[in-house]
């Protein structure tokens, strides 16, 4: 088995995204375990083949936004028109 570099795009659990340079198994599985094995706190979105994380733009997840809650069903408006 050979390793090879690759650049891993890696998110953590506040949605901040980083590009590390790595060196680890050719293969889909195994190149994502071994970023696993050495950063088991970082999620993995992307491998990529090479060394590029010195020259890569990230960009961090927008933040969560809770839906907006419904309306109650509150007392209606007065100024309504007739059969409304």
């Amino acid at each position: 088995m050979f390793n090879r570099p690759y650049t891993a795009i890696c998110q953590n659990s506040n949605g901040f995204t980083s590009a590390i340079s790595i060196d680890a198994p050719d293969g889909h599985d195994k190149a994502r375990a071994a970023v696993k094995d050495k950063y088991p706190d970082l999620q993995v979105v992307a491998m990529i083949p090479g060394v590029h994380s010195g020259h890569t733009y990230v960009y961090d997840s927008p933040a969560v936004v809770p839906y907006p809650k419904s309306d109650s069903g509150g007392p209606w408006p007065e100024n309504l028109p007739p059969g409304f």
